[in-house]
């Protein structure tokens, strides 16, 4: 900053959380949860006789409720729904002069509600084999657009041994909000984008399998591997117009993916004097 030039770029996150909690009894009790939080980043310029601007904000208010209920000691049962209420002011873009003369305004706005129910149910079948098992109900609008989807998942882990475990999961994932990053950018100028009846909502399929051993009673060793399909995943086309652009979709590309990791591999100290963990990850992506 000085007489003829003002710069100012600032970005940040004001959260906020409300809890109560509730016991109805010796087998069920709740959570009520309320969490509000505005997401902006600013960028502005401010010459003599002339000023810029360019910014980004995402507001959400959030209301869950969620029960626990162990109707025995094999069983714990989870259960509930959320409602959030979102805003997006996407890449809004302000420029004019002193006198009037240049006046320039561009952006969009847009709001959404997300919905969903759950239930899952952490199930010990016997001493050695433990399942948790659910589905989750979710749902989209944005008008004129309304996606539902259904989301199953399943998880199972039997011990071989004191000392040795084997696991494997399934799950299935939506996602209604879309962060686009531009490569081009080294600044946290990310635009989160909601689906629309152009923008379907990207969803994933993941399948895990591992192993856990715990090696002279203080190693434990984890091994991991897993693959992941993904459904409309959302970029931005070569050279797109991100600001100034009231028509983003159209700067918009849709496609398939992968991911997948052959080995996730953690050694971990538990006792002694000296503790702790070192891990690797092996993994690949791909989009397209």
């Amino acid at each position: 900053k000085d007489e003829s030039f003002d710069f100012l770029f600032d970005w940040g996150n004001a959260t906020g959380t409300a809890r109560w909690n509730h016991i109805y009894g010796p087998k069920l009790f709740s959570n009520v949860t309320f969490t509000y939080s505005d997401y902006q980043y600013r960028i502005r310029n401010i010459l003599q006789g002339f000023s810029f601007s360019l910014g980004s904000n995402v507001r959400d208010a959030n209301t869950k409720v969620d029960f626990y209920y162990q109707p025995s000691n094999e069983h714990t049962i989870r259960f509930g729904g959320n409602v959030t209420y979102h805003e997006f002011d996407v890449a809004r873009l302000k420029f004019g002069s002193d006198d009037g003369q240049i006046n320039f305004e561009s952006g969009q706005g847009f709001n959404g509600a997300e919905y969903g129910i759950y239930f899952a149910d952490e199930w010990a079948v016997t001493d050695r084999l433990k399942v948790n098992y659910g589905a989750r109900v979710s749902a989209w609008q944005n008008n004129p657009a309304f996606y539902a989807n259904f989301e199953p998942r399943a998880a199972a882990t039997y011990t071989l041994s004191d000392n040795w475990s084997v696991k494997g999961s399934y799950s299935r994932m939506s996602q209604y909000v879309h962060l686009l990053a531009s490569s081009g950018l080294s600044l946290p100028t990310d635009i989160w984008y909601p689906s629309t009846k152009g923008v379907k909502p990207e969803i994933s399929d993941q399948v895990a399998i591992g192993t856990s051993y715990l090696f002279r009673d203080k190693w434990l060793i984890t091994w991991e591997g897993w693959y992941k399909w993904l459904q409309n995943q959302v970029d931005f086309v070569d050279g797109a117009e991100l600001f100034a652009n009231n028509e983003l979709e159209n700067e918009l590309t849709v496609g398939r993916g992968f991911a997948y990791s052959p080995l996730e591999l953690e050694i971990e100290k538990k006792e002694g004097r000296l503790t702790g963990w070192i891990g690797y990850t092996l993994a690949w992506v791909k989009r397209g």
